[in-house]
């Protein structure tokens, strides 16, 4: 009655160019999760209270809340190259600018 595919669940891995991006998505979380710790441990190290920690998450949530009503429509119209380009060396940046203040 009904007739299951058989497919390799791992077919996409075949693919060169899926298993880079595969690669460098890890990598970017990572990245982002140890900064998120970092700036979380630094700003507690400096202010010892549990509460700033939370004010962080907060400044974190809100305008990615605020942002998501307007992005989807933005991405849809525009290249997303001429989005995450530019989004990407304000990230690397800032990120260079966070271990220079930490030194």
């Amino acid at each position: 009655m009904f007739k299951f595919v058989k497919h390799h669940s791992f077919a996409a891995l075949r693919y060169p160019e899926f298993r880079s991006y595969i690669l460098a998505r890890f990598l970017f979380i990572m990245v982002l999760t140890m900064q998120a710790t970092l700036i979380s441990w630094k700003v507690f190290e400096i202010t010892k209270d549990p509460f700033s920690i939370g004010l962080i998450g907060l400044v974190e949530f809100v305008p990615a809340v605020i942002m998501a009503i307007y992005s989807g429509y933005i991405i849809d119209r525009t290249d997303k190259k001429k989005i995450a380009s530019p989004q990407h060396c304000r990230e690397h940046v800032s990120n260079h600018l966070v271990y220079l203040h930490h030194e």
